[in-house]
C-alpha cells in the first residue's frame, strides 16, 4: 500500500464508506464530479468532496484528510456551530421568556383578611375553596392596610397564622363587629391581576 494509486484508491474507498454510513446510499457521481446531499455539518461534506475526488491526483491522502476540521475540530465546537449547543446569553434570555409566561399564566388567590381575626378568617377562606384552589399562590390583603404583597404579606400571614394557633392551643371562634370589611378570597387568571384598592373581588 505505498504507491500513491493504491493510497488514493483507499481514501476512495474511506469516502465511500463514511458517504453510505451518514447518508444511507451509494455516492452520487455525475459529470465527473462527487454530489454531496445536504447535511449540516460543513467539515463532513468538505471532507467527503476531498475523498471522493474522481481525479486521484487531487483526492486526499491520509495526512491531508486527518487535518481537516472535521477531525481536528472539537465536537462541542462542531454542536455550537450548528446552534445545538445555545449561547449563555441565549440561555438566559429563554429562562427569562419561561419565566414570565409563568407569571402572567398563573392561577392565584387574592385574599383579604382581618388582621384581628386574622386564624378565624384564613380558615373560614380555605374551607370555602373549591376544587384546586388551595394549591394556588396567595396573593394577601390585610383589610384597611396598605401594601401590595410580592411575597412578604404571605409569608406573613402564615407566620401569624401559626403563632396564634400554637399560642391560643386551636382554632378561636373570633367574629368581627358589624361594621368590619368581611374577609374574601378570589381567584385571579395571573399574577398581574392587581387589586390596587384591596377590595379581593368577589368572595369565593
Amino acid at each position: 500500500k505505498g504507491s500513491g494509486a493504491t493510497s488514493a484508491a483507499d481514501m476512495w474507498a474511506v469516502g465511500v464508506m463514511l458517504h453510505k454510513a451518514t447518508f444511507n446510499t451509494d455516492p452520487h457521481i455525475a459529470g465527473g464530479a462527487y454530489h454531496c446531499p445536504p447535511h449540516d455539518s460543513e467539515g463532513l461534506v468538505h471532507l467527503l468532496h476531498g475523498l471522493l475526488q474522481v481525479d486521484p491526483k487531487q483526492r486526499l491522502s491520509v495526512n491531508d484528510a486527518l487535518s481537516y476540521p472535521y477531525f481536528t475540530a472539537s465536537f462541542v465546537r462542531q454542536l455550537y456551530e450548528n446552534k445545538q449547543i445555545l449561547e449563555s446569553d441565549s440561555k438566559l434570555e429563554l429562562l427569562r421568556q419561561h419565566v414570565k409566561s409563568l407569571q402572567e399564566n398563573r392561577q392565584v388567590v387574592l385574599m383579604r383578611v382581618r388582621r384581628k381575626q386574622l386564624v378565624a378568617d384564613v380558615v373560614s377562606i380555605f374551607q370555602e375553596m373549591e376544587g384546586d384552589t388551595a394549591l394556588y399562590p396567595l396573593n394577601v390583603r390585610f383589610i384597611g392596610e396598605p401594601g401590595v404583597d410580592a411575597g412578604g404579606l404571605t409569608s406573613e400571614l402564615y407566620t401569624e397564622f401559626f403563632n396564634r394557633l400554637l399560642e391560643g392551643g386551636g382554632v378561636p371562634r373570633e367574629a368581627g363587629t358589624p361594621d368590619e370589611d368581611q374577609p374574601q378570597a378570589s381567584a385571579s387568571g395571573g399574577a398581574g391581576d392587581e387589586d390596587p384598592n384591596g377590595d379581593g373581588g368577589e368572595p369565593l
